[in-house]
């Protein structure tokens, strides 16, 4: 119960947000930050550098993890 509470506000902050770091987007795909970075490089993923910093967009970010939902 406490996985799914963290997922809503997960999504929540995906919602409210047009980008997000590489953390956050791996903590809203369930995956470690070098999946999301693999998912980028395959070109699964688009992510964006902004002074050093990976972003990605929300709205990609919400889709691959239905993608990759079974």
């Amino acid at each position: 119960m406490i996985g799914w509470a963290v997922n809503r506000e997960l999504r929540h902050m995906a919602a409210s947000k047009k980008y997000l770091s590489l953390e956050e987007a791996a903590q809203l795909m369930g995956v470690a930050t070098s999946e999301v970075m693999r998912l980028r490089e395959k070109g699964d993923l688009r992510g964006f550098a902004d002074r050093g910093n990976w972003k990605f967009k929300a709205e990609d970010v919400e889709e691959a993890r239905r993608r990759r939902s079974p």
